[in-house]
């Protein structure tokens, strides 16, 4: 979405940085917002000029190009950035992600060579990032593999599977060891609800897992 807290002029700022010192890069921005106006502004401006391509929204069934046509995938989100299921998709596509510290993204960066994150609201420090990531590299084709790998190792369909899987058994395993109750009264004879209470707290269990 083209709106303020995407940190999306600070990602045109640092463009226009690497711009300067030479860089022959191209932006390519997905989505509709009420910045549209004030970006494409921007983007006509000298430093930028013929440079930075509005494509507003772009449909899900497209979306696989796209991040194939791209180098790097940049998020320079300033506030409020969940899960990122963007971020995945592009880790997905091979592509090195460069977001900021803002939300989660740190967290599903963490430890994936080539990746990073930098600051919200620093366009010096995005470009700094961004630049190397750009050069036709030993070190960019290795983010990209690295990006891959993270993504197969960490999302896959089979390691959901498995991770779903330990976490039942971990649940059921701990639903059966509870400390057997005998006698009369209300331990005894209590409606189900308190059995199925306990089993809705081993489904949170198994979410903590994955």
């Amino acid at each position: 979405r083209l709106v303020p807290r995407m940190g999306l002029a600070d990602l045109l700022d640092a463009a226009a940085r690497l711009a300067r010192a030479g860089s022959p890069l191209r932006v390519a921005i997905a989505g509709e917002g009420e910045l549209r106006e004030s970006l494409a502004a921007r983007a006509a401006e000298p430093d930028l000029a013929g440079r930075i391509t509005l494509l507003g929204r772009v449909p899900d069934e497209q979306l696989p190009a796209l991040y194939r046509a791209a180098t790097v995938f940049a998020l320079p989100t300033r506030a409020l950035e969940g899960f990122g299921m963007s971020t995945v998709e592009a880790l997905a596509s091979g592509l090195p992600v460069v977001a900021t510290h803002a939300g989660a993204s740190g967290e599903v960066l963490e430890g994936i060579a080539g990746s990073t994150t930098v600051p919200p609201g620093a366009p010096d420090q995005l470009a700094r990032a961004l630049a190397p990531l750009l050069e036709d590299s030993a070190a960019s084709a290795d983010a990209r593999r690295a990006a891959r790998a993270a993504a197969e190792a960490r999302y896959s369909w089979d390691g959901h599977v498995d991770a779903v899987a330990e976490a039942a058994r971990q649940a059921i395993a701990g639903h059966g060891a509870g400390p057997a109750r005998t006698g009369s009264g209300p331990s005894s004879s209590g409606p189900p609800a308190s059995r199925s209470g306990a089993s809705r707290s081993g489904d949170s269990r198994s979410g903590d897992s994955r």
